[in-house]
């Protein structure tokens, strides 16, 4: 509906359903996990069979005879105005330079530029070709260039973090309505406030609730004696107004 209305209006469809996505993915809906991982699924699904049309189209002889002008462009956007308009866009929002500089160097690597591309060989618009093996080169050198030095660079300035814990068990609450509470996940570490603290001794809000304490191989019930250990997985429901307390007995929830 959303791609609909705007391409009716003459606006961008793409643009349409990115901010109808974020609307709608801030709501609390029903069967959320579930969504996630259907959409997650098509996502990546998407990009892949993007990338083998884009090498169907693509021609040797094609790519050779554009490849200067290619590379060119593909440089220019990746060393002038992708920084140059990163930098303009998020400046005003006071981010850290560092964290700026790694979202420029980021680079176009989806699927998404090669959808723009096919759209002018579909309508044999003059000089699609020409347009279709231009991006071939931008998405290549992003990917070559910019894709593989990411994780180097992130530990140059120093934004690399530790992703999330992801449990071995998955406990999920299933509903056909939004629930008034969140169900979360904490890996208990030896730096967490709760280490060695038994869950009588744990400050729960009201309305919360440990339901499940998972110990390698072992599932634990949650008792008052419970004593929590580092690397235990422990299941907490709570009211969406308590998570800031979660996040700091537990620590950053995992996924």
């Amino acid at each position: 509906v959303a791609f609909g209305f705007a391409t009716l209006a003459e606006g961008s469809g793409f643009l349409a359903v990115y901010v109808a996505g974020v609307g709608i993915g801030k709501e609390r809906l029903p069967y959320r996990a579930h969504l996630y991982r259907v959409h997650d699924f098509l996502a990546w699904a998407s990009q892949l069979v993007m990338f083998v049309v884009l090498g169907l189209l693509a021609t040797p002889s094609r790519l050779m005879a554009i490849a200067p002008e290619g590379l060119g462009i593909a440089l220019i956007l990746a060393l002038v105005a992708r920084p140059a308009v990163v930098f303009a866009a998020l400046l005003p929002f006071k981010y850290p330079v560092r964290e700026i500089a790694y979202t420029a160097w980021a680079g176009l690597k989806g699927a998404v530029p090669i959808v723009l591309a096919v759209m002018p060989v579909l309508a044999a618009v003059d000089g699609a070709l020409r347009i279709f093996d231009a991006v071939f080169f931008v998405v290549f050198v992003s990917a070559v260039l910019q894709g593989s030095t990411m994780r180097w660079l992130a530990r140059k300035l120093k934004v690399a973090k530790r992703a999330a814990p992801s449990s071995a068990t998955t406990v999920e609450i299933v509903s056909t309505r939004p629930l008034s509470a969140d169900l979360l996940t904490f890996e208990v570490k030896a730096a967490s406030a709760v280490n060695g603290v038994t869950l009588a001794d744990v400050p729960f809000p009201p309305g919360s609730s440990a339901m499940l304490v998972v110990r390698g191989e072992e599932l634990v019930a949650p008792r008052g004696d419970t004593c929590l250990q580092e690397g235990d997985q422990v299941y907490v429901f709570c009211r969406a107004e308590d998570r800031g307390f979660f996040q700091l007995a537990f620590g950053r929830p995992g996924e």
